[in-house]
């Protein structure tokens, strides 16, 4: 082997070989279309990198190579952690002028390998901030399913927490996956996004045949929004479900009363069963006393001074009417007290 490599020096000098080399790639450029020379040159090695990087960047500056093997081209380059020659060809196809839909997310892989090679926190803070921006531009020029799908797991593995909610939107509005919904409602709930929340909820509102579970999210919506309209009407559709009924009406009637619907909290106190109303009545009335509402307890008072004659019933409505410091109610009540057991 080595009298072979001797045999060969001899014969040839290094200039004759690599003019024989670019004498067969000339041939190929002629005779073979350009992706597969690409390809050869990339797999095989052929020619060194400046051979093919002379190569590329003549297509590139003629404009006689495609977007997509392009793209090809820098996706290999990445996955086979050639960082430097895809920063060669980046700047190359910028140069170029070209417009790739997929090149700031190209832009951001190389930039998350500049990332983990960083230590000094100062520089990956802004090198986050740029990724960000990055995939966000991505994002952007492929508003698609698919590449909103490829932001989020970025997002996600980079903590990169506002790009993450925004992919997030993006594909809630995309599906109907209550799953991904609930995601996307637990991230604007975690960023206190009322813009977004109240979207997500005329999405689900929007939504035809609803299951219980999406119902439930529209209910929690409602009520982290207090919507009182929705939260009644979706707290009536859900009230077969008695274990529901019984964890939430105290939610619902909180709402009712920071809202001062006194339609809400009659609806919510008629859905109730039996056994629940008598409660659901005084916490009404408590409720309206904590938001320091006096001109809705004197009504739910009054409303509800006859519903029972029970003596710790009766109690809690007088002490509650002596509460509100109004005389002329006081009075009111004790004579509705009176007819209450001349019944």
């Amino acid at each position: 082997m080595r009298n072979q490599k001797l045999f060969v020096s001899k014969v040839f000098n290094y200039k004759e070989i690599l003019g024989f080399v670019v004498f067969i790639v000339l041939i190929a450029y002629i005779l073979f279309p350009k992706h597969y020379i690409l390809e050869t040159l990339n797999k095989l090695n052929i020619g060194g990198n400046y051979i093919k990087r002379l190569y590329i960047e003549n297509l590139i500056k003629h404009h006689e190579i495609s977007d997509d093997i392009l793209e090809k081209m820098l996706v290999y380059y990445i996955k086979t952690y050639r960082y430097q020659e895809a920063k060669g060809l980046l700047l190359a196809i910028k140069k170029g002028g070209y417009n790739l839909k997929a090149l700031p997310l190209l832009e951001y892989y190389v930039l998350k390998e500049k990332y983990f090679s960083t230590k000094d926190p100062t520089k990956r803070a802004l090198i986050k901030k740029t990724m960000a921006k990055y995939l966000m531009d991505y994002m952007r020029r492929n508003p698609t399913r698919k590449a909103i799908i490829t932001v989020y797991r970025e997002s996600l593995a980079m903590d990169l927490k506002q790009t993450e909610a925004l992919a997030l939107y993006k594909l809630a509005y995309y599906t109907n996956d209550i799953n991904i919904i609930e995601k996307a409602v637990a991230m604007a709930m975690y960023l206190n996004d009322k813009n977004e929340l109240t979207a997500l909820t005329n999405k689900l509102l929007n939504m035809k045949n609803k299951s219980s579970k999406q119902k439930i999210l529209i209910y929690d919506l409602c009520n982290y929004l207090h919507y009182t309209a929705c939260l009644s009407t979706y707290f009536k559709e859900l009230e077969k479900d008695k274990s529901f009924v019984r964890s939430h009406y105290s939610d619902v009637l909180m709402s009712c009363v920071k809202n001062h619907d006194i339609q809400c909290i009659e609806n919510t106190i008629n859905i109730l069963p039996t056994s629940l109303k008598k409660e659901a009545i005084e916490k009404s009335i408590t409720y309206s006393f904590w938001d320091k509402d006096y001109s809705l307890a004197k009504i739910l008072i009054l409303r509800y001074i006859h519903f029972s004659k029970e003596p710790d019933f009766v109690n809690f409505m007088i002490k509650n009417t002596l509460a509100t410091g109004d005389l002329a109610f006081e009075k009111k009540i004790g004579s509705e007290v009176l007819k209450l057991y001349e019944k």
